[in-house]
């Protein structure tokens, strides 16, 4: 009678524990923070950025995902398929928003962060550098058609092929908006991924590549940069944004994201994606560095 009394006893004990245990662990689980960013080196970078801040500096863990282009990314967010994403002011404004007429980078982000308030989503602060839309092509065809800036293109791209990722030939801040202003279009619009454009414009593929002024693989290829003479493109200041109801449920996380705020220049971006794109670093090693050197982590 002891012994079933005592197997008793410590059948209840263990059930006990596990039962306790199962509810500690249950409870004592640290959230996940899901970080979305787009497909191309730089905003793997920030979405790497983001990652490594949030988990050396506050209690969570993070999830980083990829998404395709910005209504994807956007609905991502609006859905709370993902909770923070690194968005461009001028993309925000004349993309998403809709608007035009601003020039100035403080005004964009003001209208920005205002008008995207009013939809539920907090935009932090702009992180220092302006990531804008440029025109590339080889120093050959430059000096071959006389070219300098994108006025210069009226009469030649009509007979040049152009290469970029696919939302930019629907976007208003891209190709349509482009033709627009400077009343040209190309023979040919050709949907290409970023690490595949300078490859292309070297090998003839495409003869003029949409690139990002930080991008780092400029330097790598030598290309020619047009001058945006009328002034069309806006400005493309990065910036940590997310749902407001998000926002005011981790202080410590936007505390730590607001550090970002002007902690970067064009220069630095393009050293970072020179990094990865040249030199082959990984993306996680260069967020770890960035963040370290700007002292933002230890």
């Amino acid at each position: 009678m002891k012994r079933v009394l005592g197997i008793f006893i410590l059948t209840a004990i263990i059930s006990t524990s596990a039962f306790a245990g199962f509810f500690t662990g249950f409870f004592n689980k640290k959230e996940v923070i899901r970080i979305g960013h787009k497909n191309f080196t730089e905003q793997r970078l920030l979405g790497r950025m983001l990652s490594v801040l949030i988990e050396k500096n506050t209690k969570y863990k993070t999830k980083v995902s990829e998404f395709g282009g910005t209504m994807l990314i956007n609905q991502a967010l609006k859905s709370s398929q993902i909770d923070i994403s690194a968005e461009y002011t001028g993309t925000g404004y004349m993309f998403l928003l809709k608007a035009h007429g601003l020039k100035d980078p403080k005004k964009i982000y003001q209208y920005v962060r205002d008008e995207s308030a009013k939809q539920g989503i907090t935009w932090l602060l702009p992180l220092g550098f302006n990531n804008t839309y440029a025109f590339g092509l080889t120093q050959e065809l430059a000096k071959k058609y006389n070219l300098e800036k994108l006025s210069d293109l009226n009469g030649v791209a009509e007979k040049l092929k152009i290469g970029a990722l696919g939302d930019f030939f629907s976007r208003e801040d891209g190709m349509p908006g482009i033709t627009k202003t400077y009343g040209f279009s190309f023979k040919k619009e050709v949907v290409l991924d970023t690490g595949l454009k300078y490859i292309a414009v070297k090998n003839g593929q495409i003869d003029v590549a949409v690139v990002y002024s930080t991008d780092g693989m400029l330097k790598k290829y030598d290309l020619k940069v047009l001058k945006d003479d009328k002034n069309f493109f806006p400005p493309y200041d990065a910036v940590p944004r997310m749902k407001t109801e998000f926002a005011n449920s981790h202080p410590k996380i936007v505390e730590e994201l607001k550090k970002l705020g002007g902690a970067f220049t064009d220069e630095d971006f393009q050293k970072y994606n020179y990094q990865i794109d040249v030199l082959e670093l990984p993306e996680k090693k260069v967020a770890e560095d960035a963040l370290r050197e700007k002292g933002l982590i230890k």
